[in-house]
């Protein structure tokens, strides 16, 4: 990891927070969304085997208009 993405993440995390103080939204499980929505090949494999329920939330609710679910 290079400074710029540790600085990165950092501004990530204080944003996440903020989303949190606004929304009641948890910032670890909006992060870990955000990160399968930007990972690669290799990076997706590892994700879903680590967290597969959220995983299978995020593409529920990414099959239905407006993210809703039923």
């Amino acid at each position: 990891m290079s400074i710029l993405e540790y600085r990165a993440a950092q501004h990530l995390e204080l944003k996440a927070l903020d989303l949190e103080a606004k929304t009641g939204a948890d910032p670890f499980y909006s992060l870990l969304q955000a990160c399968f929505r930007q990972a690669d090949e290799i990076n997706m494999d590892a994700l879903k085997s680590l967290w597969p329920e959220v995983w299978l939330e995020l593409h529920r609710h990414y099959e239905l208009p407006d993210g809703g679910l039923l």
